[in-house]
């Protein structure tokens, strides 16, 4: 008989995509409510249920000392605490109150908390006691308390991708050893899942949350001490569907009365596919080993744990153990078996140099050892070549060409080698491609201590002999190659007859593989034909990052003073030669400015033969509240020195910065940002691994955070221009700690910038969040390097187009 599907709140039907749960109407309601207590009367089914802090809790457990709320989820919420008699450290999970609406939940809930108390098994949670307490005006609350862990989940560590074959095999054997401990006593988890599977620091697996177990058989009442005595009858709570969808066996969504203990071992099958792959299993279940590298095996206890028809799955868990611990411990060479038939070519040539072929061919498999043959010579081809020239699939030589390349000279998809270019690129001299490793790199991403290209990591920029579109050039040639390469090892490494994308016995790839690289191919160039197009645009033809349009305002003709939105005054006061500490000062149209009024600027440029050194000075005043970011910007671009505020006696604040300018220029123009106002945050990550982001102001690539010293450091790389930049850590306690960039490195396209938190430790941050604000800009035109009757050109307020808002 079919359960009506409706909803548990208003009893409308629901969609056949829907089962169990609210209706839109309800759903929308209870996302409309605020709870703040989490107890309350008048809470109708299916309202959102907040946790009770743990201040509130307190009074109710006199026994325990609760330290913070752990978990929660739809049947509860778990907190730390300690045992004060017992001094240890417990787990005390809590129930929602509206469950007790149910009259007969009382009675439920006893029987079936000593079914779960009785379970006494090193590999599951132990549950110590439980109970109600009364609330006022309010249902009872239940709760049980049960062993604390301390680990993490499994689900946890298939996030971090660190769950393997090895691992999956000394998990899985002890989820068995649980699961058929309860089974022999009438108890069906019916939710495992990675979240309900705890590691222990030790290695132990620990199964939890047996919340949506059933007990079997209690009505014959079977004598727990003979496991296997009485027949089960498993029963849902109101016939509902419970567990979680994705690891439910198929008939516990559509028959969920008739569910016995093989709906677990489903579950298992799942969360063990899960483990192998890093992957759950699809509507058509592919089998693992043609996904990862693992014994072949594995796939029979897999798939037949995943039967959709539970007579037909292992007819117990401990079935599943024994297969596992058989595959441990009789362990066989894992690899590919032959495609299809011992086909192959090979031709060697009779002329030999140095004891080798001059030309050796070889194609296919050998059917004496079952693996790949190798082609060795001085000149190589094959799926593996090795030779003074290697071309193949991996090639590896003097000069080495192929999907994989190493050598002296290595061209290919990936290279490495002294010299090496392709796709990707690993040099110890040279390096060349779309990512380029090597002390010296060309490339899209170039890394080395001499770089040119896109994005360039490097101790020192290599001059610009290409222009601004290097990136361009080297980053298409290079996924051009290695397309090539891929093509070719395409063609060396045949699969067998009907795969999809190949031909018969040998053929090379055919027409569908072809277009789908030439779509490829196509797409990369206008990717990069678009970005050169905006590029240009924004840039209107120059070097370096736009600035923001110009503002409506603009001070007056011939002043040197501009009066921001925010209110902020950026006046220009005046230029010397650097250092300035003996020499004069003049205003930035060259007449002469007397006795420097400020204090020793803090600045320093080293010039070479042909260049010279001067001093920019700005006075900031009426600055709105709060923090202010500056920064400098000058046209010609120029290598510059300091540039921070400093307040002086007076309120205002002065920025002196230090310039390097050929001897020839003799006006420069100069614009100074100010950015004050809220941040906005464009990307936050817990700072556990690399994080990608993007977004109309920008795409922000974030490194994983690491520990130094006593503080944390994270590394940004993004291509936001005209906006100032900071990272706020959010601590553990909920304090929001901020700083700026440390340290800095520019591209033509990124920025890399890293921001050092020194007095917060790493392990007390929760997140972290990457802010920006715009600058806005004031600018300065046709300022004088030279004073009057100096050799600059002099400029008088009156002749000088005058500063602007940008």
């Amino acid at each position: 008989m079919n359960t009506p599907n409706t909803c548990t709140n208003c009893g409308s039907p629901l969609g056949d995509d829907v089962r169990g749960g609210l209706c839109p109407a309800c759903l929308l309601k209870c996302g409309m409510q605020t709870n703040t207590m989490g107890f309350s009367q008048e809470d109708p089914p299916g309202a959102p249920w907040t946790p009770p802090t743990v201040e509130e809790l307190a009074p109710l457990f006199a026994e325990l000392e609760i330290l913070e709320l752990i978990g929660r989820g739809g049947m509860g919420a778990v907190y730390k605490a300690r045992e004060k008699d017992l001094d240890r450290l417990v787990a005390l999970k809590i129930l929602p109150p509206e469950i007790g609406r149910d009259p007969a939940f009382a009675q439920r809930f006893a029987r079936e908390a000593q079914a779960m108390a009785r379970l006494s098994h090193p590999n599951i949670v132990t549950i110590y006691s439980f109970g109600s307490v009364p609330l006022p005006q309010s249902q009872p609350l239940y709760y049980f308390i049960m062993e604390y862990v301390d680990g993490l989940s499994l689900r946890r560590l298939l996030d971090a991708k660190n769950c393997g074959s090895d691992e999956a095999l000394a998990i899985v054997p002890q989820i068995c050893d649980a699961l058929q401990y309860a089974h022999d006593r009438g108890i069906v988890h019916r939710d495992i899942k990675p979240e309900n599977i705890l590691l222990s620091r030790d290695g132990q697996v620990k199964i939890a949350d047996f919340g949506l177990a059933k007990l079997v058989g209690m009505a014959a009442a079977p004598d727990l001490s003979r496991p296997g005595e009485g027949k089960p009858d498993v029963t849902a709570a109101g016939g509902k569907v419970m567990g979680t969808p994705h690891y439910m066996a198929p008939e516990q969504l559509e028959r969920p009365g008739d569910v016995d203990h093989r709906a677990d071992i489903y579950s298992l099958g799942v969360v063990f596919y899960q483990m192998l792959t890093g992957e759950l299993p699809t509507a058509r279940i592919e089998p693992p080993s043609r996904k990862v590298l693992i014994d072949v095996r594995l796939d029979e206890v897999v798939l037949r744990a995943l039967e959709a028809e539970p007579h037909r799955r292992y007819q117990h868990v401990s079935e599943v153990r024994t297969q596992v611990e058989t595959i441990v411990t009789h362990p066989m060479e894992v690899r590919r078996h032959l495609p299809y038939g011992p086909w192959g070519w090979e031709y060697r040539s009779q002329r030999t140099l140095w004891g080798l072929p001059l030309v050796h061919c070889a194609l296919g498999w050998d059917p004496a050892t079952g693996r790949r043959r190798r082609a060795r010579g001085i000149i190589a081809f094959g799926d593996r070549a090795t030779g003074v020239v290697a071309i193949g699939g991996a090639a590896t030589g003097v000069i080495a060409f192929g999907g994989f390349a190493a050598g002296v000279i290595a061209l290919g998809g990936l290279s490495l080698g002294l010299i090496g270019m392709g796709g990707s690129a690993v040099a110890l001299l040279f390096a060349w491609g779309g990512l380029a490793v090597a002390p010296v790199a060309f490339g899209g991403m170039a890394v080395g201590l001499y770089g040119q290209g896109g994005l360039v990591l490097s101790a020192a920029r290599l001059p610009r002999v290409w222009g601004s579109y290097a990136a361009f050039v080297f980053y298409g040639l290079g996924s051009l190659l290695g397309l090539l390469s891929i093509y070719l090892s395409a063609v060396l490494h045949r699969r067998r007859p009907g795969a999809t994308g190949y031909r018969g016995n040998g053929g090379a790839p055919n027409g569908r593989l072809l277009r789908w690289m030439g779509v490829c191919a196509l797409a990369a160039l206008a990717i990069w034909l678009l970005w050169a197009y905006r590029h240009f645009v924004a840039t209107g033809g120059r070097r370096g990052a736009p600035l923001s349009p110009p503002a409506a305002a603009r001070s007056a003709s011939g002043t040197w003073t501009v009066t921001l939105s925010s209110g902020a005054t950026v006046e220009l006061l005046s230029v010397s030669a650097h250092p300035s500490a003996d020499g004069p000062w003049w205003r930035p149209d060259g007449s002469p400015l007397g006795e420097w009024p400020y204090s020793p600027p803090n600045a320093s440029a080293y010039p070479q033969d042909g260049q010279r050194a001067r001093e920019v000075a700005v006075c900031l005043t009426d600055l709105p509240p709060g923090d202010i970011d500056t920064t400098w910007a000058f046209l010609p671009a120029v290598s510059r020195s300091g540039g921070s505020p400093r307040p002086q006696d007076d309120g205002s604040q002065l920025a002196v910065t230090a310039v390097i300018v050929p001897d020839a220029q003799a006006v420069i123009t100069v614009r100074f940002g100010v950015a004050a106002g809220p941040w906005e945050t464009l990307a936050e990550t817990n700072g556990q691994g690399s994080s990608s982001f993007s977004s109309q102001t920008g795409s922000i690539l974030v490194a994983p955070a690491v520990a130094k010293g006593e503080g944390a450091m994270l590394t940004v790389t993004h291509n936001v221009t005209n906006q100032a930049t900071r990272v706020v850590a959010v601590t553990r306690d909920g304090r929001e700690v901020a700083t700026g960039p440390s340290t800095s490195a520019a591209g033509s396209t990124f920025a890399q910038h890293t921001f050092t938190f020194h007095n917060t430790p790493l392990e007390d941050i929760l997140a972290f969040r990457f802010q920006v604000r715009p600058y806005e800009w004031a600018a300065f035109e046709n300022v004088t390097l030279d004073p009057a009757g100096g050799s600059g050109l002099r400029s008088s307020p009156s002749e000088a187009p005058g500063p602007e808002a940008f």
